[in-house]
């Protein structure tokens, strides 16, 4: 059964609340952050920030990567296990629709909130009143509304606008500043991305020219109207295809002055590495990860990689959990039962670092061989569920004083007898 079954119609919400229809909603603008042009003169939404490298990298890298890591469902109880059993696994873990798999709808969610400050999902079909399906819709076809200590939303279809309450609704978003919707990154850092927007088109219309820059001819007298004609087909004739460099004759008296800042004398460069700093800044992601590699080092890499993942990744993964916690699972369930994401092999370090972990992890008796075999993606053995501790880890008062290491323990006998 679809949830549009049950929505009232958009002209009734305009009419008042479906709780209260004589209680005016007011304006319904769907999209009213505003993306215009920066003081740099380059118009800057999220289809024209996109385009510069340094925020399509961040984009990629956290999408992508919150897409990538295993999304399951827990019971958690004396102990916690996976529940590969309970309906919203398959919903979360595989398919979220018809239409898309778990990993793009991810992908699509981590997207919208880092590009527009909000994705929303419309849990649009349910089956004993579990969701089965999560929509997704365009951040612009949603208007989130508050009526009556109530959150609605507007959604813009095909078949006209639709009303549900949040219930029906997985809202992911960033930060904001009234609770109900978030912030677009492309609004608050207009003018640093509008300057990064247009150094590219400046740079794009450098090379356009063939890095040419702008001339003016200076003379010492006025040409006449004739000459005029002879100078501009003879510099018709100069300007060939693009990059081609044509030998200019001039009259006598006659110079050519450069007009315009060449890009090196305007740090062009210079600026452009400072907008992938900047860009790294806005979305918490170490420049290194953005392949600005001019501080990265062999020794610094994984350290940069655990900041990521604990600075930048986990806020958002939280931020997710406790939007599908709070509207995939029934109330009575929500104690012990939770959807959460593992970080572990984002954490697991190279092929030494990792061996020397779970050697530790086994000898001092906290993973058991087959629990280790499984992290590493390994099958397990029959005796592998032993746990193991160190045989001389034992209380100091079991063992007598003659076998205690060194000098202090012959002092302390010495100390006894006195």
């Amino acid at each position: 059964m679809s949830i549009f079954d049950n929505l009232p119609s958009f002209q009734s919400l305009f009419r008042g609340s479906p709780e209260n229809p004589n209680t005016p909603l007011g304006n319904y603008p769907f999209f009213s952050d505003f993306f215009g042009s920066s003081l740099a003169g380059a118009t800057v939404t999220p289809e024209t920030a996109i385009q510069l490298p340094g925020v399509y990298s961040a984009v990629r890298l956290i999408s992508e990567t919150v897409a990538s890591l295993p999304l399951q469902v827990f019971e958690s109880t004396d102990t916690k296990q996976i529940l590969k059993s309970h309906p919203i696994y398959r919903l979360i873990h595989d398919k979220p629709n018809k239409f898309m798999t778990s990993y793009q709808w991810r992908q699509l969610v981590m997207t919208d909130v880092l590009l527009w400050g909000n994705h929303y999902s419309l849990i649009s079909e349910r089956v004993s009143e579990r969701p089965t399906q999560l929509t997704p819709f365009r951040p612009k076809d949603v208007k989130p509304l508050m009526q009556d200590g109530k959150l609605w939303y507007v959604f813009r279809t095909q078949e006209g606008e639709m009303v549900t309450d949040s219930s029906n609704v997985v809202h992911v978003k960033g930060l904001g500043f009234d609770g109900i919707k978030g912030k677009s990154v492309i609004t608050i850092a207009r003018e640093n991305l509008g300057l990064g927007i247009a150094e590219q088109q400046t740079g794009a219309n450098f090379y356009g020219k063939g890095m040419q820059l702008d001339y003016a001819i200076e003379g010492s007298g006025q040409l006449s109207e004739e000459g005029l004609k002879r100078l501009r087909a003879t510099m018709n004739t100069y300007t060939g295809a693009r990059g081609e460099r044509n030998f200019l004759p001039l009259d006598a008296g006659m110079t050519i002055k450069p007009m315009g800042v060449p890009p090196q004398d305007a740090q062009f460069l210079e600026s452009r590495k400072f907008s992938v700093t900047d860009i790294a800044r806005l979305f918490r992601v170490p420049p290194p990860l953005l392949y600005d590699l001019e501080r990265a080092t062999f020794s610094n890499i994984s350290e940069l990689v655990l900041s990521f993942v604990k600075f930048s990744l986990t806020p958002w993964l939280v931020n997710f959990e406790s939007e599908l916690n709070d509207k995939l699972f029934f109330e009575s369930e929500k104690e012990t039962i939770y959807a959460e994401f593992n970080v572990d092999g984002l954490l697991r370090g190279d092929a030494k670092q990792r061996a020397e972990s779970n050697k530790i992890a086994i000898q001092n008796g906290w993973m058991n061989p087959n629990e280790v075999r499984s992290r590493e993606n390994m099958n397990g053995y029959d005796g592998g569920d032993t746990f193991y501790i160190p045989a001389n880890m034992t209380p100091v008062t079991s063992q007598p004083l003659e076998k205690q290491n060194g000098k202090i323990a012959r002092d302390i006998k010495e100390l006894l007898k006195q």
